[in-house]
């Protein structure tokens, strides 16, 4: 190789490693308008540093190459954006939706306490029932033991 081509090649080389280097920088300044204004600007500048040896045609070329990828770049960080508004959305969504799950678990423990009074009043009315039919009970007994004086005396009196 002669020492011309040799110093193209190295230049070349040097060149696409320095540019590599800016559109590496390019991907962290996505969000900074202006740095990556003047990010694009020294790209662009050293890709026509870099490709002058390369020739005008394939210059052009490339030059076409690197507009499409830029504008390709473009479109897909704005459905990177669209995406991220959709997810926040979705997001949004799910929290409201978790406040009315624990707005409806807040009303269903305060139903579950008042079932709970409600069972417990309930045993104790059966139990007062209970301990009244017991004391009926004992009442019924009573009568039925005084009643059997009564009884032996009927069995004397004729028809009864």
């Amino acid at each position: 190789m002669s020492d011309d081509a040799k110093l193209i090649a190295d230049t070349l080389a040097a060149g696409f490693d320095s540019l590599n280097k800016e559109l590496e920088g390019m991907k962290k300044e996505l969000d900074d308008k202006e740095k990556l204004d003047r990010r694009i600007f020294r790209v662009v500048a050293l890709f026509v540093i870099v490709t002058l040896p390369i020739g005008a045609k394939q210059l052009m070329e490339l030059a076409d190459t690197m507009s499409k990828q830029m504008q390709d770049m473009n479109l897909n960080m704005g459905d990177m954006k669209d995406h991220m508004a959709s997810m926040n959305e979705s997001m949004a969504a799910m929290r409201k939706d978790m406040g009315a799950m624990q707005a409806s678990m807040s009303t269903m423990d305060g139903n579950m306490a008042n079932m709970t009074a409600y069972i417990n009043a309930m045993t104790g009315h059966v139990s007062m029932m209970d301990q009244g039919m017991r004391v009926m009970n004992g009442s019924m007994v009573d009568m039925d033991r005084s009643m059997k004086p009564m009884r032996a005396m009927g069995s004397m009196i004729p028809g009864w």
